[in-house]
């Protein structure tokens, strides 16, 4: 069986000129808001779920930009939308250390490479993208965890504890 399909949310400010991230508690990388989608639930129900619990916001889905499909047990098919903050204050939670704005030409060094990859792509392309998450490899993952071991050990151990 593989992971639960995901939604993730790139949630601009007002002017579309930066993006909102959240620091993970797990292993400290900024990444965008979003996560897995519950039994009975819409992907964009899910975004709008998870971005409310991580940031403290609700926001507003624009639109559905990316599916990405696993090419892999590594992965997750994911769901990303381009969305807008609707209401609400920033809040930290039991899986967030920061929520913060970023200039979109200044995304922060420690941001999951993918995710910047996302972003670009989600904001470059006004038709829907359909690609494999083929950048997500076990060799990746090697070499991640050869890189960052207290990271990666980190991430999956909050990961598979929390099921």
């Amino acid at each position: 069986m593989g992971m639960a399909p995901a939604a993730i949310g790139i949630i601009l400010s007002a002017d579309k000129k930066k993006v909102l991230l959240v620091r993970r508690r797990d292993n400290g990388m900024w990444v965008l808001p979003g996560g897995g989608i519950e039994a009975g639930e819409s992907p964009k129900e899910a975004v709008i779920r998870e971005a409310a619990e991580e940031t403290g916001f609700s926001i507003k889905v624009e639109r559905k930009c990316a599916e990405y499909y696993p090419v892999n047990k590594l992965a997750s098919f994911t769901n990303v939308f381009i969305c807008s903050v609707d209401k609400g204050t920033s809040k930290l939670s039991d899986e967030t250390t920061a929520v913060e704005f970023f200039p979109l030409d200044h995304l922060p060094p420690s941001m999951f490479k993918i995710h910047k990859q996302w972003i670009q792509e989600g904001l470059s392309s006004s038709a829907l993208i359909l690609k494999p998450l083929d950048q997500i490899t076990y060799k990746a993952v090697f070499i991640y965890f050869l890189r960052h071991p207290i990271k990666l050990i980190s991430y999956l151990w909050t990961r598979f504890t929390k099921k």
